[in-house]
């Protein structure tokens, strides 16, 4: 599973799966998607997504 990394758009792209665990669902994240993102291991986050829509944002929690 290759991660691409467009320095022109400023992004780094990934295609994973969506997998079900217990009553959740799962998706692995890469560690160059997670470092681009400025997130490490045991970061804490908030979900985002608009009702109906095709995108879920990530967003590390800067609170302590």
């Amino acid at each position: 599973m290759s991660v691409d990394v467009d320095p022109n758009e400023n992004k780094t792209r990934a295609e994973r799966s969506i997998r079900k665990s217990g009553n959740s669902f799962v998706v692995s994240i890469p560690p160059e998607i997670l470092q681009s993102a400025g997130m490490s291991e045991g970061d804490r986050a908030t979900l985002e997504a608009d009702i109906g829509g095709e995108t879920i944002q990530i967003h590390r929690n800067t609170d302590a």
